[in-house]
Order: C-alpha cells, then structure tokens, then sequence
C-alpha cells in the first residue's frame, strides 16, 4: 500500500471541518467533502474510512495546533500575564470560530457523541499550557500563591463563561474584553503581596 499524501489528508481535514461547521455532520457527504477537495469519492476514502474518521482527524488537527502554539508561546516570552493574555486571546479566537457556522452544534453534538472524551483533553491541555506560564521554570515567570491548586481551579473555572459550547445556543456571545478584565483582576490579585497581620 502506498503512503498517503500528508498535504492531501491535511487539506481534507480543512475542508470537511469547513463543510461540516457551515452544514453540520449529518448534512455533509463523504461526496460533498470529496467535490470540494476536488477528487474522486474513492479516492477521498483511501484516506479516510467514514466521516467519523475525518472528524477525528479535525480534532487531531485541533490539538495539535493548539499544543503547537503553546509550545511556541511559553519559549518565547517570560512574562506570565503576558503568556497568558496571548494565550487565552488565540484559545478565545479559535473556539468562537468552532461556534460560528450554522452547522457548530449539531458537529459539537456529533463530536460529543463519537468523542466523549475530547473536552476533558481540552481541558487538560489548557490548565497544563496555563500551570506552566504561571509557574514556569524561569524565576522571572513565577508568580507565588498561597493556594496554587484553589487558585489556579477557581481560575480556571471562572474562565469557562468565556468559552461555551455551540450547543449552548441561547446564551450570551461572549466579549473577549470581559475575559481579559477578568485576567487582569486575577493577576492584580496575584501580583499584590498580601498584607501582614497585625
């Protein structure tokens, strides 16, 4: 059997996510994707088997663009609001990208379905992206807390808001100014020493 293209399989991926985020899943055929590549269905399923296939691959490419970005974030800069700030403002852009099509909830839904699991990596993959601009292994990027697990959770939770998913249609668009106001308070807190007692 011969290797499969990796530019080829990379840019079905693209296109399925495309269709399947302004269609949703159920809605796209594997003939739909394979037109809009422009190639045959046959030769679309050398590439992959089924659509939950090439929804897995969508996801793989996800997370490895994420992980990607963190990697190259947290190299770059020592600053830890700053890491953060650019962090979160690229993870905010990306998932209200993954909530815009018509079709984003019914491919949440259909993602949800076929891989329960995948919001508890995302979520792994950002608590550890943010633990380690918070607490890197550069002096300059440390930032002391009396409570680092309670703090970082309660951080973390109260970030969530910012991030719904597209089935949560009738909530609030959330505005990247309020997550970022809410960043800032945490680091203010944060970066205050805390008062001696008396």
């Amino acid at each position: 059997m011969r290797n499969k293209d990796q530019g080829k399989s990379q840019k079905i991926s693209q296109e399925a996510l495309r269709l399947f985020l302004k269609k949703g899943p159920r809605s796209v055929s594997m003939a739909d994707i394979a037109k809009a590549c422009g190639l045959a269905v046959g030769t679309l399923y050398l590439y992959f088997k089924d659509k939950p296939a090439l929804a897995s691959e969508c996801l793989s490419q996800h997370f490895k663009n994420h992980q990607a970005h963190s990697k190259e974030l947290l190299s770059r800069s020592s600053d830890a609001r700053a890491q953060t700030l650019v962090y979160l403002k690229r993870r905010f852009d990306s998932h209200k990208q993954l909530r815009t099509g018509n079709g984003s909830a019914e491919f949440c839904r259909y993602v949800l379905e076929f891989f329960p699991d995948v919001r508890q990596r995302e979520a792994e993959l950002l608590a550890q992206t943010l633990t380690q601009a918070l607490f890197g292994s550069n002096e300059e990027k440390k930032i002391s807390l009396r409570n680092p697990d309670q703090d970082v959770r309660v951080f973390l939770l109260s970030l969530t808001w910012f991030f719904p998913l597209p089935t949560d249609e009738n909530r609030a668009e959330p505005k990247w100014s309020l997550c970022e106001k809410t960043i800032h308070w945490f680091f203010d807190l944060w970066e205050t020493p805390p008062k001696l007692k008396s």
